[in-house]
Parts: C-alpha cells; sequence; structure tokens
C-alpha cells in the first residue's frame, strides 16, 4: 500500500520535519555498525561505506528534496525532512539510520527510470508498521514498550485499515493466493432464513 501512496504522490509528498535535524552521517554509522559481517562483505570499511554513503547522499540532495521530500542540508549535512505519505501516520524513526543506510547500495543511482522506482520502494519500506512486540494486553502492561505498543495498534487500527481500505489495489496474484474469503453476506441471510 505504501509504494501505491508513493506513487500516486511521487513529487508532491507531505513533508515530516525533523527538529533538531539529526546529521546523517551519526545515523548512516549507527546502521553500518549495526550491520557488521555484511560490511565487511562489501571488502571496504566501516568508515568508509559510512563516508560513501553519506557523500552520495548530500550529493543527490536537490534530487532527493524535489521529487522525494527529503530535505537534505548539503551544508551541514544535516536531514531536515522526511516525506510523509499519509496524514496521521508517523513512521517509525528508529529505522531511519536503516533506511539512510539502504539508499547506498539499495537504490539504482545509475538509471534514471530505475533510481525512482527503487527510490519509491525504500520510501515505502520505511513506511511500513513493523512488528508489535508484545501481543499482550497493553493496557495491563508495566513496562516501557507498552505505550509504544499501543501507539503502533491504534495507528495500524485507525489509521492504517481504514487506509487500505481506501487506497490499496491489491494485485491479482495476491488475491488469488493470499486473500481467502471467509464468509458471504447474501449466503449467512439464505442460512439464517432457514432457521
Amino acid at each position: 500500500m505504501f509504494y501505491q501512496l508513493a506513487l500516486r504522490q511521487f513529487g508532491n509528498f507531505g513533508r515530516i520535519k525533523l527538529e533538531p535535524p539529526p546529521p546523517i552521517r551519526h545515523l548512516v554509522k549507527l546502521a553500518v555498525d549495526a550491520e557488521g559481517d555484511k560490511v565487511k562483505e562489501s571488502g571496504m570499511s566501516p568508515e568508509e561505506v559510512t563516508d560513501e554513503i553519506t557523500k552520495l547522499i548530500v550529493e543527490r540532495a536537490e534530487l532527493l528534496d524535489e521529487y522525494f521530500s527529503i530535505k537534505v542540508n548539503g551544508k551541514t549535512g544535516e536531514l531536515e525532512s522526511l516525506p510523509s505519505l499519509l496524514k496521521e501516520y508517523t513512521p517509525n524513526l528508529d529505522r531511519l539510520p536503516q533506511f539512510l543506510m539502504r539508499l547506498g547500495p539499495e537504490v539504482d543511482w545509475a538509471d534514471e527510470k530505475g533510481c525512482f522506482e527503487t527510490l519509491l520502494r525504500e520510501v515505502a519500506y520505511f513506511h511500513r508498521p513493523g512488528p508489535i512486540e508484545s501481543f499482550i494486553d497493553v493496557e495491563t502492561s508495566d513496562d516501557d514498550n507498552g505505550g509504544d505498543d499501543k501507539a503502533a495498534k491504534w495507528q495500524i487500527e485507525h489509521v492504517l485499515f481504514p487506509s487500505m481500505r481506501k487506497y490499496l489495489s491489491p494485485p491479482k496474484r495476491l488475491l488469488e493466493k493470499d486473500v481467502v474469503q471467509v464468509a458471504d453476506l447474501p449466503d449467512l441471510y439464505r442460512i439464517f432464513e432457514r432457521c
């Protein structure tokens, strides 16, 4: 659904302003450090990977701002805004370092069409809701994640599900394989009329 929303709003995204704007290099470094062995497989040191991705994002600041509402201050290297795909929905900003890091290797910067497609996919991937950690009733939970889980559940129930109903156009392969009809209202009326 988020990819479809990103396609519809291409070049006209809302903005999530970040105050204070975080330094991109620091966020990318957090994600690179979290990757550990995968970075070593690239043949570059973590510092080199961090520098390359940060340089790439800062060099592409104009494109990112114009088409994707990802505003980067080229002088200070700070991230000033992110795209907003749905009103009243805020993506999990804990995934921001991973999102910025993935802008390096996961985006096809060499081909214009490929660049837009992969960037839209990364924006959609960043906006997806993550798993809710606990399935217990958050009203009775005393730990710190209870409030986060409650907010995530509220967003899913009151923002995402209504948006799916309104905006999602599922592909036929999804309808054929993954979506199963549980009941049909006219058939239920016929069954209960007999009773």
